[in-house]
């Protein structure tokens, strides 16, 4: 992997680490013990989320390599 790609999987799992770190704090975490835990969706503030929002486009990123348009697969 390139230099800019571990750039872009870094910031990736960066922002899923403070994800899974709200969801957990909020009890919305699948896991083995609750593997039906909805995640973001069972949040109240899911529309307005900044942490979900950087999670998103950290996601777009990574598969475009911060390049705009397609996707590198």
């Amino acid at each position: 992997m390139s230099d800019i790609g571990d750039v872009f999987e870094c910031e990736l799992e960066s922002r899923l680490q403070e994800l899974r770190t709200c969801q957990s704090a909020k009890g919305l975490l699948p896991s083995e013990d609750n593997p039906q835990a909805p995640g973001c969706f069972g949040c109240n503030d899911l529309d307005s989320c900044q942490l979900r929002q950087d999670y998103v486009k950290a996601v777009y990123k990574s598969m475009n390599k911060g390049q705009a348009g397609d996707f590198a697969f």
